[in-house]
């Protein structure tokens, strides 16, 4: 998992949602659309330095290898679905295929999952620690009785081949 600071909403989303309240309007995360969505990726992709903030993976700046994740999902916490502190940048198109035809990794996995007592947040200053990063790719938990480690490598799927030979090959500079 990648640490990512969040830094303040763009101003555009924050006057995009007093103007739907103004409005006496609920807006809900399927209204958002351009501008102030794309302002929202740009400005995840900075802050996350181009990379998927749960398994690192480098993004695209066309937003082609990735979508908005909700580290609280919107199923179970309506209330955050706009919230820009629940935001994250993650590897996996808008549009994910069928869990069938390919593996399906970071938010693409985690899907409506979440744990209230085992979580680990990409914002939390110290998540990388939890992590043992190795040559071999692999990203076991770096105490093996840290039970939300495990949770986060099982629901993220960081465990998956394809992962680990990119982090295998990005370890040892290939």
């Amino acid at each position: 998992m990648k640490y990512s600071e969040i830094a303040a909403p763009p101003q555009s989303l924050e006057d995009w949602k007093r103007g739907h309240n103004n409005a006496g309007i609920s807006p809900i995360d399927r209204d958002l659309q351009q501008p102030q969505k794309g302002e929202v990726r740009e400005s995840l992709l900075k802050e996350q330095n181009s990379l998927c903030a749960y398994c690192g993976s480098r993004l695209n700046t066309d937003f082609s290898d990735s979508h908005i994740d909700h580290f609280w999902p919107q199923t179970h916490f309506p209330d955050r679905s706009l919230d820009y502190f629940n935001f994250f940048l993650s590897c996996g198109p808008a549009s994910l295929p069928d869990a069938r035809s390919s593996p399906r990794t970071c938010g693409g996995a985690k899907g409506n999952w979440f744990d209230e007592d085992y979580f680990i947040m990409p914002c939390e200053e110290t998540c990388e620690s939890r992590f043992t990063y190795s040559d071999s790719g692999n990203i076991p938990p770096n105490s093996i009785q840290d039970v939300a480690a495990r949770n986060m490598i099982k629901k993220l799927n960081l465990d998956d081949d394809g992962l680990a030979n990119d982090r295998k090959k990005n370890y040892n500079g290939y």
